[in-house]
């Protein structure tokens, strides 16, 4: 009876060794220092595709709201043909086609798009199927090719993403919520529960909220953070200004720079990630 005692009592003990071990790997691995290059580098990207974001989905809320006006159905076709002004562009052409039907997820489906937006110096095709209502987007699969001589020139991919107006301001100020995944060329992107601030002008703002963030390419990075409040950019896809929470550890964005406890790194004049800015 006293060995089979001696066998249990080793057998616990070994078990709360692991257990021990395993908690503080974990805490380890849950506090490890961040790379506050690979950050900066992974806020660029996360701007930039939400610039692209913003803006296709801007296009297909407009084309929502315009559909029975601009459009002609021929044999399941949407003929869309449509001219309005919204962010900085004047009288934007919109031209295409895409088989009408009913969503998924949201009112109306748009399969097998080809559009192509146009105005002065800017060019825009998207391909692709997304479903609608009057602020949502849900993107099943779009290609945005973009040429513009301001910013980044290529091909944006957007899947199982979902955007949606949740607020408006003084009539111009819209905050999306947003959980999107794409590519931007060979860098890949998934961020999920974060809100961008457009005021149709100046750089989109974006705030975190338990947000997860993956980014792969120009920047690799996997984390879960907080923005106390929105972070500011430049045009060139620098966090000027901000606050993120790290397992509880402050990440200041000032002026440019980045600072994480001792160490301070300032943003470099050309970016090193793909820009895509309206």
């Amino acid at each position: 009876m006293r060995t089979k005692k001696k066998t249990t009592n080793k057998k616990i003990a070994i078990l709360m060794i692991l257990l021990t071990l395993t908690q503080n790997c974990k805490q380890k691995n849950n506090t490890e220092n961040i790379n506050i290059t690979e950050l900066r580098k992974s806020m660029s990207i996360i701007y930039s595709f939400s610039n692209a974001l913003i803006f296709t989905s801007y296009t297909f809320i407009k084309i929502y709201e315009l559909l029975d006006i601009c459009a002609i159905y021929e044999n399941e076709k949407t003929n869309i043909n449509c001219v309005f002004d919204f962010r900085q562009l004047k009288e934007a052409k919109t031209q295409g086609k895409c088989e009408k039907k009913s969503g998924k997820n949201f009112p109306i489906r748009l399969e097998n798009c080809e559009i192509v937006l146009s105005a002065q110096n800017f060019y825009l095709e998207l391909y692709g199927t997304v479903e609608l209502s009057k602020f949502k987007v849900y993107y099943e699969n779009l290609t945005a090719k973009i040429i513009t001589p301001e910013s980044y020139s290529g091909s944006i991919d957007i899947s199982e993403t979902f955007s949606e107006i949740f607020l408006i301001e003084y009539e111009t100020i819209r905050y999306f919520k947003i959980n999107a995944t794409g590519n931007i060329g060979r860098n890949s992107i998934r961020a999920s529960n974060y809100v961008v601030r457009d005021d149709g002008f100046n750089p989109i703002q974006i705030q975190f909220e338990n947000s997860h963030i993956e980014t792969n390419g120009c920047a690799k990075l996997n984390i879960e953070i907080t923005s106390e409040n929105f972070i500011s950019f430049s045009k060139n896809s620098c966090p000027q200004n901000g606050i993120v929470l790290k397992d509880n550890k402050k990440i200041t964005f000032l002026g440019g720079e980045i600072q994480y406890e001792d160490k301070v790194e300032r943003c470099p004049e050309i970016p090193e990630c793909p820009v895509v800015y309206f």
